[in-house]
């Protein structure tokens, strides 16, 4: 009984973590020179990041990044990294 208890309480919360999952903001391919942890905002940051996919032949790294700062930029510092 504790077994079926136990799976009724997991299969109670996915529609919670599905609606967290689809709030979160999605993140785009980036080239950035590298990827450094960061207080504010929270989690990762990028150096010197540009919108791209083939990162390795420019001697840069792929990261996926929220958004890029400035707004509107070319190039700039890769918010929300992975």
């Amino acid at each position: 009984m504790k077994f079926l208890s136990a799976i009724a309480l997991a299969l109670s919360t996915l529609p919670f973590m599905a609606s967290a999952a689809a709030t979160a903001p999605e993140c785009r391919p980036f080239c950035c020179d590298a990827l450094v942890p960061s207080i504010r905002p929270a989690g990762n940051v990028g150096i010197n990041c540009s919108p791209g996919f083939d990162c390795p032949f420019g001697g840069q790294i792929s990261a996926c990044c929220v958004r890029l700062a400035p707004n509107g930029a070319e190039t700039g510092t890769g918010i929300g990294c992975n």
